[in-house]
């Protein structure tokens, strides 16, 4: 065999092998891409499906937020401070009745002062007035309930 044949020879088979190999990796390129392009669909076609789904069951509790935001919008500030000042007009009516009952009674309990004291803070923090800064006072010089048992008073104010 001749020098030509024999370059013929291996010049046909690495033509024949780089062919091949050209083949080869365009087919496993591709078929990466089909592979990628399908998970992507897949990917997509899963998201429009679950965000189907949530949108048709969030659409109810969307309705609900909109009907409560709705009657929201229909409480006005004057109606809440009407409610604030008849909810300030009760608590004053409350405080001078626990009053009037010490006053009668002619002393005070633990429980008549912590009421008293609980109900004169909410009371101040709804604006309250000064009457009832003077009926507090007053509140403070009707005695405490005596201890018959210890023979001790019982503390006009809690810490």
């Amino acid at each position: 065999m001749e020098w030509y044949n024999w370059l013929t020879l291996f010049g046909g088979s690495a033509l024949f092998g780089a062919i091949a190999v050209d083949i080869y990796v365009k087919i496993k390129y591709s078929s990466k891409k089909v592979i990628e392009r399908k998970k992507k669909e897949r990917d997509d076609e899963l998201g429009r499906l679950i965000s189907g789904v949530v949108k048709k069951e969030l659409e109810p509790v969307k309705q609900e937020i909109s009907q409560v935001k709705q009657e929201i919008t229909i409480i006005k500030s004057d109606d809440i401070n009407v409610l604030r000042t008849a909810n300030r007009d009760s608590l004053r009516n409350q405080l001078l009745t626990v009053f009037r009952e010490c006053q009668f009674k002619g002393y005070r309990t633990i429980e008549d002062i912590r009421n008293f004291e609980y109900m004169f803070d909410s009371y101040k923090n709804l604006g309250g007035n000064s009457f009832m800064i003077n009926i507090a006072e007053q509140m403070e010089h009707i005695p405490p309930q005596i201890d018959t048992k210890n023979l001790n008073c019982t503390n006009t104010k809690e810490n």
